[in-house]
C-alpha cells in the first residue's frame, strides 16, 4: 500500500531533480604538533548533515595522530563515541570509552543497544509512503493529518529528502505530528532525518531568540538519530537562547529513522 502526498493538487510540489552533491572530502588528520583548529566542529557539522562516516574517519585520524582538541577535547571524544554508537562499533566504542575515562577521569557514556537494522528495513518494507517535498510550512497540516489517521493501524515512511526550506509552521506541524504519534504508539519512520537536520540547523542561532520550533524539531530529529552530542550541544544552546531548562536526552527515543 502506498500513499503519495505530493501528487498533484497536494500541498506541495516535487522540485525538479538535482545532481547529486559529491561526497565530502575529508581532511588529512593534524599530527600531534599541529593545531587541529575546526576540526571537531568540521566533524559536528558533517554529523550533522547525515555524513557521519566521514565525521567519524576525521576524527579517529585526529585521536590516532594524538591531535589536541584543546577546549573541545571532551566534546570531540564524545562526538566520536556516538558515531562508534551510530555504527554499531561496538568493540571500538569500548576501547575508546576505556580511553575516554582515563583521560577525563570520569565515565564515559554507555553504549545503547539499538533495534536491529533488519526489524527497521521489515517495517519499512509494509510501511505506507508519504512523501514531503518542497518548503515545510502550513500546507503539510492537511496531509500529516492523513499520515496520523494511517499510522494508527500500520507502520508510516516519511520521505523528508525533498524539503527543501522550513518554516516554524511547518516545523511546528511536523513536530506535532510525530509526538502525538509516538503518544499513540504509532509507527513512523523517517527518510532523510539527516537532510532535514542539516536544514533545521542553519536556522537554529545561538543566542537569537527566534524559530523556536525549528530548534525543537531539530532537537527531536537528533533524538531519533541517535546523534547524542550533537542533542546536548543544541540543548545547551536553545536553552540560553530561549532562558529555559535543557530538554534531556532519552536513549529509549533512538530510532525510527532510515538514516
Amino acid at each position: 500500500m502506498s500513499l503519495d502526498f505530493t501528487a498533484p493538487g497536494a500541498f506541495c510540489e516535487v522540485p525538479p531533480a538535482r545532481p547529486a552533491s559529491p561526497a565530502p572530502e575529508v581532511p588529512p588528520a593534524p599530527t600531534a604538533a599541529e593545531p587541529v583548529g575546526g576540526v571537531f566542529e568540521q566533524a559536528a557539522r558533517l554529523k550533522s548533515g547525515g555524513q557521519a562516516e566521514p565525521a567519524c574517519r576525521m576524527l579517529e585520524a585526529a585521536v590516532q595522530a594524538g591531535a589536541d582538541f584543546g577546549a573541545d577535547a571532551e566534546r570531540a571524544w564524545t562526538l566520536l563515541l556516538d558515531l562508534y554508537q551510530e555504527a554499531g562499533q561496538r568493540e571500538a566504542f569500548e576501547a575508546r570509552a576505556l580511553e575516554f575515562a582515563t583521560r577525563f577521569e570520569k565515565s564515559p557514556p554507555a553504549w545503547v543497544e539499538r533495534k536491529a537494522a533488519g526489524a527497521t528495513a521489515a517495517a519499512a518494507g509494509k510501511a505506507v509512503s508519504a512523501s514531503l517535498a518542497g518548503t515545510l510550512n502550513a500546507r503539510v497540516e492537511e496531509p500529516l493529518q492523513q499520515v496520523l489517521r494511517v499510522c494508527a493501524k500500520t507502520p508510516v515512511r516519511i520521505d523528508l529528502t525533498r524539503i527543501t526550506d522550513a518554516d516554524d509552521r511547518g516545523c511546528a506541524l511536523l513536530l506535532a505530528a510525530l509526538v502525538t504519534c509516538r503518544k499513540t504508539k504509532g509507527q513512523c519512520l523517517l527518510a532523510g532525518a539527516g537532510h532535514l537536520a542539516g536544514l533545521l540547523a542553519g536556522k537554529a542561532q545561538p543566542g537569537v531568540r527566534a524559530n523556536e520550533p525549528a530548534w525543537l524539531l531539530l532537537l527531536e530529529l537528533y533524538q531519533r538519530l541517535g546523534h547524542e552530542a550533537a542533542f546536548d550541544d543544541a540543548a545547551v544552546a536553545y536553552a540560553v537562547s530561549f532562558e529555559v531548562s535543557p530538554p534531556s536526552w532519552e536513549p529509549a527515543r533512538v530510532g525510527g529513522c532510515e538514516n
